[in-house]
């Protein structure tokens, strides 16, 4: 039973790590490999509305990707934001 319960996590593991490396692309803004969230997740992540996420990419505080008609959002950019606004909503 142990050998299966290894397998199972290392399956886990693996697909864990693919789907990191399937979010992931080039931000030429932060000039580096990112992690990139959909706007509702990046919404969950910070605690704001999409609306409050689509205004901060307005005003050039957060960068986004429009990766085949998908808007995708730095997670770089969204911690940097965070932490120098404290909160999204307030600006």
């Amino acid at each position: 039973m142990i050998a299966g319960n290894i397998t199972l996590d290392m399956r886990t593991a693996v697909e864990d790590v693919l789907r990191r490396i399937a979010s992931t692309a080039w931000c030429p803004e932060c000039n580096q490999i990112v992690e990139l969230l959909a706007v509702k997740d990046a919404s969950r992540a910070s605690g704001t509305t999409p609306s409050a996420l689509l205004l901060s990419i307005v005003k050039k505080r957060i960068h986004c990707l429009d990766l085949r008609g998908r808007l995708l959002i730095c997670a770089t950019s969204l911690q940097r934001c965070e932490a120098v606004t404290g909160d999204l909503d307030r600006r």
